[in-house]
């Protein structure tokens, strides 16, 4: 191994290492305890379950255990057997025969947030919804 190889590779290692922990703290910081309410910079934010499952909705409060999520919603994809085409929707929980106010998500189970962009398809059918009789 010549002597540049050593160097790129730990400066790769430390780039690595800089990254890691500069998203942990940026992790740590948005969800900590008692911060309230949190915020990405946008209105709604888009919280991806290690499941795999996303919810969008407004994070209103986060403990140590638990994420609060308020107006929030869910993606259901339903192929039609006769055509074979897939149908997605965007449901509010909130319609469901329960009527949840808000969803608790433990934190644990949480892989990401990210902001949901005001332009983007979800936004606008959010916004849509709310402004709706049934939506509010």
């Amino acid at each position: 191994m010549t002597r540049n190889t050593r160097w790129l590779g730990r400066i790769v290692a430390l780039a690595v290492g800089i990254g890691i922990g500069a998203a942990a703290a940026v992790s740590a910081n948005y969800l900590s305890p008692g911060r309230a309410p949190f915020s990405t910079g946008s209105e709604y934010q888009a919280i991806v379950l290690v499941n795999g499952q996303a919810l969008f909705g407004r994070i209103s409060g986060v403990s140590d255990d638990m994420l609060v999520v308020r107006d929030a919603y869910y993606v259901r994809n339903q192929v039609n057997p006769d055509s074979r085409e897939l149908h997605t929707s965007l449901i509010r929980r909130a319609t469901e025969i329960h009527g949840p106010k808000q969803t608790s998500i433990s934190r644990t189970q949480v892989l990401f947030i990210e902001p949901v962009d005001p332009e983007s398809q979800v936004a606008k059918l959010m916004a849509k919804d709310a402004s709706s009789p049934i939506g509010r």
